[in-house]
């Protein structure tokens, strides 16, 4: 049987450490230390699979499939590739490009939908994989007025002036609640 790793590698802290304290010195002790940190990273990985608490470590991004990641516990989350450069906070359509789902820019007036928006600090760059949150989520966005409504644009931006498709409302300052009108996903 394969060993598992003792340290704890999560953004869920525990408060334990990983490694096996000086004041436990017998070997039965550490024995018992080191698997209840396998144990508890088993559960982490469970929780965070499962319930979507947290982002995919970005080194996973490339080897989960949508199962692993559009499930309703999940919020959402897609790992795709991006077809383009996106910022965080960008709009995106999904489409074939040939040989998988990728992300590009939503645009209305090459009459792209919107399915969701980049979740990247940062952003990333055409080829990588990036993380869109489909549908619903809250995004920062500079320039978005609380109680506003804003429409799709062009080229992956929002805009206060009525469009063909609804994106969020402003619910503080720069601040967006996306809920993407997706009575017609084409």
């Amino acid at each position: 049987m394969a060993q598992q790793s003792t340290s704890l590698s999560s953004n869920i802290n525990v408060g334990l450490r990983s490694d096996v304290p000086e004041t436990i010195t017998t070997p039965d002790g550490k024995s018992i230390y080191s698997t209840m940190i396998q144990v508890i990273n088993n559960l982490i990985q469970f929780i965070e699979q499962y319930c979507g608490v947290t982002q995919k470590d970005i080194t996973q991004w490339s080897t989960l499939s949508p199962s692993d990641t559009i499930v309703s516990p999940n919020m959402g989350r897609l790992y795709v590739i991006a077809n383009v450069n996106l910022s965080y906070g960008h709009m995106v359509n999904l489409f074939n490009d040939g040989t998988q789902l990728s992300a590009r820019l939503a645009d209305e007036a090459a009459v792209r939908r919107c399915h969701g928006y980049c979740n990247v600090a940062g952003g990333v760059l055409a080829g990588q994989f990036c993380e869109i949150i489909l549908i619903n989520g809250i995004v920062t966005i500079t320039g978005v007025v609380r109680g506003t409504t804003y429409w799709l644009g062009n080229a992956g931006l929002i805009t206060a002036v009525a469009s063909n498709q609804v994106i969020g409302f402003g619910v503080g300052t720069n601040t967006l609640a996306v809920a993407i009108d997706s009575g017609k996903l084409t």
